[in-house]
């Protein structure tokens, strides 16, 4: 599924050795990741030849969303893709929103 493909992405990133501080909160940071996955997943659909483009701008509006600079947005993933375990941890938070806000939205869906 695409969370595991996410997961091992991320995990054979190289591990750094730094104490960098987490340059956002985890609140913070899960809300972002689980943005970007949606993003990602409405990405799946478009033509190729659009990807690039829309990709981008998905990324910015996800950044604005959470008033964050694109900047801070994509130092920020770095930072979580040099630290596996850290990642690992973030990300079953993320999955676990995912899962919430699906089931909030499928509660809401009548079909009659």
């Amino acid at each position: 599924m695409n969370k595991y493909l996410f997961l091992l992405l991320f995990a054979l990133a190289a591990c750094t050795t730094d104490k960098e501080p987490q340059p956002l909160s985890d609140e913070v940071l899960i809300a972002v990741l689980a943005d970007i996955h949606i993003a990602e997943a409405a990405l799946q659909r478009l033509p190729r030849n659009y990807k690039d483009t829309v990709s981008q701008r998905y990324y910015d509006e996800v950044a604005a969303i959470h008033n964050l600079s694109r900047m801070e947005l994509d130092s920020s993933l770095y930072w979580l893709r040099a630290r596996p375990r850290e990642m690992a941890r973030i990300y079953q938070a993320v999955f676990e929103l995912l899962e919430e806000q699906e089931t909030n939205i499928r509660g809401l869906y009548d079909p009659m």
